[in-house]
């Protein structure tokens, strides 16, 4: 079993900061910015560990995930997120370029570089952390991923919940 946020069980005045935390513990520190603070937050995060692989899946209300220069630069090792976007289009901007990414679509992302990730709506997303030397990262990091990863890492969390 892997940690299970749901913001349903806690009081509203609670979730904006259950987020927050729970956003440090499952993916690289970064500013978190609900898209109506003042509304009705929800989210459900899930962190499932492999061994040495983790899978984070997150489903929320809008959000802009903002990782600055100053706390890319806190983070020791290198490390790349192959991403899948889940239900809306997502938006990034990282190294001077933006894209919209549709659901289903896969993103890589440099966790060790800042950039600017959010969606609006109910939208959500998967990721893999991997060593930015682990072998094929630095290819995918410049494009070069194949569209059939995405279905494997939603397969890897999906068959994880179901044991």
């Amino acid at each position: 079993m892997g940690y299970v946020l749901d913001t349903a069980d806690l009081p509203a005045h609670e979730r904006l900061e259950a987020v927050r935390a729970t956003m440090m513990y499952a993916s690289a520190p970064c500013h978190v910015l609900h898209e109506n603070p003042d509304g009705d937050v929800r989210a459900r995060m899930e962190v499932w560990d492999f061994g040495a692989a983790t899978i984070f899946t997150q489903r929320s209300t809008g959000i802009r995930l903002l990782r600055t220069a100053k706390l890319a630069r806190q983070d020791e090792m290198p490390v790349v997120a192959l991403a899948v976007q889940h239900r809306v289009d997502g938006r990034i901007e990282q190294h001077g370029r933006q894209r919209v990414v549709a659901p289903g679509e896969l993103l890589v992302v440099d966790v060790s570089a800042p950039y600017d990730y959010a969606w609006s709506g109910d939208g959500g997303g998967q990721h893999r952390p991997r060593p930015r030397s682990a072998r094929g990262t630095v290819a995918a990091a410049h494009g070069g991923v194949r569209p059939q990863f995405s279905g494997h890492i939603q397969g890897s969390a999906r068959d994880q919940r179901h044991q």
